[in-house]
């Protein structure tokens, strides 16, 4: 949608795009989300994982870990 704020301009963002990064970088080395809650105290495990495999913050370059995509069933 034209119009909405995204990544840090966003008011209720609690994660920074560096913060996002190290998230994907450390996601993509095999980290969990639940491992990167500890880091991230304010902010839940699940908007950990969302940002790490790419739901979120989609605006950024930084790869997000393919490992924690979701499996498509086959066809």
């Amino acid at each position: 949608m034209a119009g909405q704020l995204t990544g840090e301009q966003h008011g209720r963002s609690k994660l920074t795009e560096a913060d996002v990064i190290k998230i994907r970088r450390a996601m993509n080395r095999g980290a969990s989300h639940v491992d990167l809650a500890d880091d991230y105290p304010q902010v839940d495990p699940v908007t950990i994982f969302r940002a790490g495999t790419g739901r979120t913050w989609v605006c950024l370059n930084e790869p997000p870990s393919p490992a924690r995509l979701p499996r498509h069933a086959p066809n």
